[in-house]
């Protein structure tokens, strides 16, 4: 994985590998301030449209370098975006990253699935957990990567997490409380409704219809919000792609040779 992502301003980088015994130590460059410390040191803390525009590009761009080489990271977060001298965001956080692969759902019971994600998964993690992923999908995409980093998006632009809650249970009804509440329409949601623990479920859930995010965040520009509602799409199936993300006309305005100099 450090071998892909070497040299890249985008990503922290590996320094040395060493193994003793039965252990294996890795060293990586030290960067002390993430964008988890920033947002903590105050409740409702938010940055400027255009800081927001600048941190979610050099986002994009690195997501879009590992998802081109067929990388899921699974476990973007405030936590995982380092902040260097200098301004710019560094990825980091690989120990959970995989390479792109399609599994079938092999786990019937969906209380015992959420145990097991419980089990293996950090609390930053948990917030920004696809609903895919909660609803008994077994496998990452690129798709549950973007989710995660329109999570990020929402919480550099608003101050707080659109989703965070204290169990996945009260997460799920509020992203569905949110974006709406999906259907058994297998043309409409193609993935959600091949998820176990959505298909055992659905006719118990309540029927939201969806919020406008103008009004949660009324400072963002249109494009913005446009950009955030396809990075938040419920259905992974049209959420969009980190590539195209970098062509949304929100990033119109901005000058990449001054961003990444």
């Amino acid at each position: 994985m450090y071998s892909i992502i070497k040299d890249h301003q985008g990503f922290e980088q590996l320094i040395n590998i060493e193994v003793r015994e039965q252990e294996l130590i890795i060293a990586v460059e030290y960067l002390e301030v993430n964008l988890d410390m920033v947002f903590s040191q105050e409740r409702y803390h938010k940055v400027s449209e255009n800081l927001a525009k600048v941190y979610l590009y050099q986002i994009l761009k690195s997501v879009t370098l590992i998802h081109n080489k067929l990388i899921i990271h699974n476990s973007i977060s405030l936590s995982n975006l380092k902040i260097t001298n200098k301004g710019h965001l560094k990825l980091s956080g690989f120990e959970k990253s995989q390479c792109l692969q399609y599994k079938s759902n092999t786990i019937e019971d969906s209380d015992e699935y959420q145990s097991k994600l419980l089990a293996n998964i950090d609390l930053s993690d948990m917030y920004n957990l696809a609903p895919e992923i909660i609803l008994g999908q077994d496998f990452q995409t690129f798709a549950t990567d973007m989710w995660a980093v329109g999570c990020v998006f929402f919480n550099l632009v608003s101050g707080f997490h659109p989703f965070k809650e204290s169990c996945m249970t009260t997460m799920l009804y509020r992203i569905f409380k949110t974006l709406g509440t999906p259907n058994m329409n297998i043309l409409e949601f193609p993935t959600l409704t091949q998820c176990p623990y959505f298909v055992k479920n659905y006719d118990k859930f309540p029927v939201w219809q969806s919020l406008d995010f103008s009004a949660l965040i009324p400072d963002l520009a249109i494009e913005g919000i446009d950009l955030l509602r396809k990075m938040l799409e419920i259905e992974p199936e049209k959420r969009i792609s980190a590539i195209n993300a970098l062509k949304h006309p929100f990033f119109n305005n901005l000058n990449e040779e001054l961003i990444l100099d």
